[in-house]
């Protein structure tokens, strides 16, 4: 276990929250990714014939991925997470600013590590390699996220020597639940929209649980998944106006965000992949212009810095 993440952890396996009610739900989603990273020792495999604790021990304790560079991103995420609900959710902001928040948290862990991975790097490698995290504002003001429904967006690159060359975006909506939620069919429909159009990505809703008595990790709920589509076909035919969504369904068919941004968002069938970062920036530039995107950017990056400055009259430059 990462000794400088120990405490939050630990507040994690004491309280049973974070990742608890989504394993309560359905715990062999967890033993399968974990399997499918390909590093499972006999005791961690041994860890699934156990309890949700022995799991969620084993994910927070021990290299569940092939490579430890990305297994400390994902340690990283899952500590930003575990911060974020045991800190902000409690305080019952609104979206936005439980969404700075949460990045903030993910800034601060991913920089707490840059020891590890630089040590990992150099075991694994001979040579040093770094993880970095930049967070930009591509907000033009007005009201565009309430009419389109997106107000987060990701970007991953992973440039390392023995993992395929990857470059992937997110692009997401918060959303708080408690117990279940209300989602508007008008703004479900232009995110439904935005994913039918040729070389687009497919959007995410990021559900916020804000029920103290569970406090789970931020989930990730792509809008193409069956529970959602059902409600939203339904609602559709009722003429509501809005569906409502259950804590369950999104458990059902979710992730938490950790994994989906670590694990999840290397398969071909997330986010939308991209030739370079500098394709990916220019991808979110061109959301912004277009006034469909009118959110933040978090960018994290596995390999390589992240280079920025504002030499050029002040806009903001940045590179991979």
């Amino acid at each position: 276990m990462i000794s400088k993440f120990k405490e939050d952890f630990f507040w994690m396996l004491r309280k049973e929250k974070g990742y608890y009610p989504w394993v309560d739900y359905d715990r062999w989603r967890l033993g399968k990714l974990l399997d499918e990273c390909h590093a499972m020792c006999l005791k961690c495999k041994h860890a699934h014939e156990g309890s949700n604790e022995d799991l969620i021990r084993t994910l927070v304790s021990r290299n569940v991925c092939e490579n430890e560079l990305i297994d400390l991103f994902l340690k990283a995420l899952i500590r930003a997470e575990i911060r974020f609900v045991s800190r902000y959710v409690p305080q019952r902001s609104h979206e936005e600013r439980l969404t700075g928040n949460l990045v903030a948290e993910i800034d601060n862990s991913i920089h707490l590590i840059a020891d590890e991975v630089r040590n990992a790097s150099l075991k694994r490698y001979s040579e040093s390699r770094i993880i970095d995290f930049l967070y930009y504002d591509l907000s033009r003001g007005g009201k565009i996220e309430k009419e389109t429904g997106a107000d987060l967006g990701f970007i991953l690159v992973v440039d390392l020597p023995d993992h395929s060359f990857l470059v992937k975006s997110l692009i997401l909506q918060a959303k708080k639940i408690h117990n279940s939620c209300q989602i508007d069919d008008a703004q479900y429909e232009v995110l439904k929209r935005w994913c039918a159009e040729e070389g687009k990505e497919c959007p995410c809703y990021l559900f916020y649980d804000m029920n103290l008595e569970t406090l789970t990790s931020p989930l990730v709920l792509p809008i193409d998944e069956l529970t959602i589509q059902t409600k939203h076909e339904e609602a559709t035919e009722r003429n509501s106006g809005s569906f409502s969504l259950s804590f369950n369904d999104v458990c059902k068919e979710g992730y938490p965000l950790s994994i989906f941004v670590a694990l999840r968002l290397t398969a071909k069938e997330y986010g939308k992949a991209h030739s370079s970062f500098k394709d990916a920036r220019e991808y979110f530039d061109s959301l912004s212009r277009e006034q469909w995107f009118n959110g933040r950017v978090g960018i994290a990056s596995i390999g390589k810095k992240i280079n920025f400055n504002t030499d050029n009259n002040e806009i903001l430059e940045i590179s991979i």
